[in-house]
């Protein structure tokens, strides 16, 4: 069914997905249903982040069992979907990325199925800003891009949110000194009011895989959602460049990009014009 997808025209081939490379921060229930999508796609490598075993909140949104409260999410992850699919490579990090922020970044620098490059694209599922924020800095500083999907603590409100550095804004752009937000959801799982629904964690899931694989295989304009699961308005948004970003990187990864794309004078107009 999905080789019919190069028989229309979508991508020029298929194969070329087992060479791909993506890093999933957050196994969470946007995170498992995010990489099990990928892996029923047949991406080559998929490297999973969670610093939390299963708990008994945790099954009502993901494919984990009673049997495997206790156990790293990224081990089980990495279980189950190996059978699903044994052609991918799956490597797993139980760990907080921000504590051993260092870590994470090799281990996305050396990231493609051979090691020598970083992973080809990197997708945030996280509950809480912080973590959100660890992410983007690693992309900026290395310069990969991502995704951000994260859904509101009342499990109705939902984002997807696609970072080029230096070409898009990064999470911080859209954020006020001082820590406020302008534009992104936050997330408190440890607050008692917080609602978890495997619809609604479905519904953003496969919004970010679907602009995951558009920018994987090269085809379609990917685009950033806001979608209110409660009144099913859905609206796409863009994530400008803030030139006074309070992200260092960022700001170098702009100034990069502007360099780029600056247009060049031939030396004999310039002649002329002299």
């Amino acid at each position: 069914r999905l080789v019919a997808a190069q028989q229309l025209g979508l991508f020029s081939e298929y194969e070329q997905i087992r060479g791909k490379s993506v890093a999933i921060v957050g196994c969470g229930g946007i995170g498992v249903q995010v990489t099990e999508i990928l892996t029923r796609y047949g991406v080559g490598m998929v490297s999973l982040y969670d610093r939390n075993k299963v708990k008994k909140a945790d099954l009502c949104r993901m494919f984990f069992r009673p049997d495997h409260i206790g156990w790293s999410k990224v081990q089980v992850a990495r279980h189950f979907l190996a059978e699903a699919n044994p052609d991918v490579i799956f490597r797993t990090f139980s760990y907080d990325v921000g504590k051993r922020y260092e870590d994470f970044v090799v281990s996305l620098r050396r990231g493609s199925i051979d090691e020598s490059l970083p992973v080809d694209l990197v997708i945030c599922c996280v509950d809480n800003v912080e973590a959100r924020n660890t992410v983007n800095e690693a992309c900026q500083e290395l310069n990969v891009p991502f995704f951000s999907a994260s859904i509101d603590n009342k499990a109705m409100k939902g984002e997807v949110r696609f970072i080029s550095p230096g070409r898009t804004g990064c999470l911080q752009c859209a954020q006020k000194p001082g820590g406020g937000k302008k534009g992104l959801l936050k997330s408190n799982p440890d607050d008692p009011t917080h609602v978890a629904f495997p619809s609604s964690d479905a519904v953003i899931a496969g919004l970010v895989s679907n602009e995951a694989v558009k920018l994987l295989f090269g085809f379609g304009k990917v685009k950033n959602f806001m979608i209110n699961l409660m009144t099913c308005y859905v609206t796409t948004f863009a994530t400008p460049i803030n030139a006074s970003c309070m992200n260092e990187l960022c700001k170098k990864r702009q100034e990069e990009v502007a360099k780029e794309t600056a247009p060049v004078v031939e030396e004999t107009a310039v002649q002329q014009a002299q």
